[in-house]
């Protein structure tokens, strides 16, 4: 008999004769998974056990955009988070966990965590306010589309006593610039945005914009158009 042949009875030996390895165990145990933390291109997460029990690391699955889950990392000991990096702003991410707990025999896992959702947030817009005449009443705020952003909303504050009031919603517009009227008479006006994507038709918002102060002059008062941005 050749040498193959033989290497290959004796596999097809020991699979008839040796029982095949046992499958990993599943243990009910509870784990509440969260999001701590989201930036335009990292998520963290983090969870706990409600009965604790000795661990040996944590399997943690993820899945973008569909239904399926895959295995995204491992972790070791203890380790109660994780921090998802290198995402796409605007993207929708859903994040499931389990436990390997550390027994003697086949390994054992828990069952998932209930899954949670999450996001990375758009960044900040770079705003800049456009230079007007005395004749108009109206200003441009202008800024560049911001990556994964489903819409913007415009702040205003206007300087009155000595000081700029809190600011308050001025609109909301889903692509980028607003055009702001009506403005009053050598009243300074301070503006500001900030982008926001979408989780479950809840707003989750990325951080202000720099903030950008203009004032309108009319002809009759004798000056020109005013607008200056920090």
């Amino acid at each position: 008999m050749k040498k193959s042949a033989c290497v290959a009875f004796a596999f097809l030996f020991l699979a008839l004769v040796l029982p095949p390895p046992a499958p990993a165990q599943t243990v009910n145990l509870l784990i509440q998974l969260r999001v701590t933390a989201a930036s335009t291109s990292s998520i963290t997460l983090s969870w706990k056990i409600l009965f604790p029990v000795p661990i040996k690391g944590f399997e943690v699955q993820r899945g973008a955009g569909t239904p399926e889950f895959a295995p995204l990392a491992a972790t070791a000991g203890p380790q109660l988070t994780y921090t998802d990096a290198a995402l796409q702003p605007g993207v929708v991410y859903s994040y499931k966990v389990r436990a390997l707990l550390d027994k003697p025999g086949p390994a054992a896992y828990s069952e998932f965590s209930p899954p949670v959702q999450a996001v990375a947030v758009p960044g900040a817009p770079v705003l800049s306010c456009s230079a007007r005449t005395a004749s108009t009443n109206t200003t441009q705020l202008s800024w560049a589309a911001v990556p994964g952003a489903t819409g913007y909303e415009v702040d205003q504050s206007t300087f009155q006593q000595g000081q700029f009031g809190q600011y308050a919603l001025l609109g909301e517009t889903r692509t980028p610039g607003y055009l702001k009227s009506g403005m009053a008479d050598k009243i300074d006006y301070k503006f500001r945005v900030r982008a926001f994507t979408l989780l479950n038709g809840k707003k989750v918002f990325g951080e202000y914009s720099n903030f950008v102060v203009a004032q309108h002059v009319s002809q009759e008062s004798g000056d020109g158009g005013v607008s200056r941005q920090t």
